[in-house]
């Protein structure tokens, strides 16, 4: 799956998690992993500037970790299950209550992905064409 396909579902989870919620993903390629670690760090960031003296509520992360990193399979898994080498599993629990602008954000993430992908599902159903048949009327027949 590309990369919209594993970052569109993240932000409509997070909106959707209760205080004590937790978010745990397996990431099957190093792109998709890069994806989940990013929208995870976002909450476990103070989101205010390094300069400030003090930190609003609103602004203390909302996430914290589940797991150091990311978790691997071990050799022994890896030797049952050789497909497991590439497994990542991530996780996070909801803190807090997700601060609205972030909230906000996730949503406006979400639409955006959808869309993408909207506008993606178009284009393939157009066919290999672009949805236009040859003269003739008849796939193949030129006329």
């Amino acid at each position: 799956p590309g990369r919209e396909n594993s970052a569109a579902p993240l932000p409509q989870i997070a909106c959707r998690l209760a205080p004590n919620g937790r978010l745990v993903v397996e990431s099957y390629h190093s792109l998709e992993d890069k994806t989940v670690k990013s929208f995870m760090n976002e909450g476990l960031r103070v989101d205010a500037p390094a300069d400030m003296p003090v930190v609003p509520d609103d602004a203390q992360p909302f996430f914290a970790p589940l797991t150091r990193g990311a978790v691997q399979a071990g050799p022994d898994e890896i030797a049952a299950n050789p497909r497991s080498a590439s497994v990542r599993l991530r996780g996070v629990e909801l803190v807090r209550p997700l601060p609205a602008r972030w909230r906000q954000r996730f949503r406006q993430d979400a639409q955006v992905a959808r869309d993408h992908e909207s506008a993606r599902d178009a284009g393939e159903n157009r066919g290999r064409h672009g949805g236009r048949r040859r003269p003739g009327g008849h796939k193949g027949t030129v006329t």
